[in-house]
């Protein structure tokens, strides 16, 4: 090492992490996905189509199939919902920002 330093090397230094930030417990959750409404509601049906040790990386890829291959007609009914979600999160932020201001 000593020899490797002498000849210009550079021994790059870890840097530690900080702590992780904490969240505050008030602030309003993230709405869900699309996706994730669609594997709410239909999670049950992959497990039961799966062998019974299936795990759970393997649930959730054969739900991805599944969504690629739903129609847009489909997935318009958890598009929407998502949507509606999205605008209820985005007026309880707008309230959490102001209470903090």
């Amino acid at each position: 090492m000593a020899e490797f330093k002498a000849q210009g090397g550079v021994v790059p230094v870890k840097k530690k992490r900080g702590a992780k930030k904490q969240r505050d417990p008030n602030m309003p959750k993230r709405p869900l996905s699309a996706y994730m409404l669609f594997m709410m509601e239909n999670r049950p049906k992959f497990v039961k189509s799966l062998p019974a040790d299936a795990k759970a990386t393997e649930v959730m890829k054969e739900g991805g199939k599944q969504w690629r291959a739903l129609t847009a007609a489909k997935k318009k009914k958890y598009e929407t919902e998502a949507a509606k979600l999205k605008k209820e999160y985005a007026k309880e932020m707008d309230a959490y920002k102001a209470q903090l201001a």
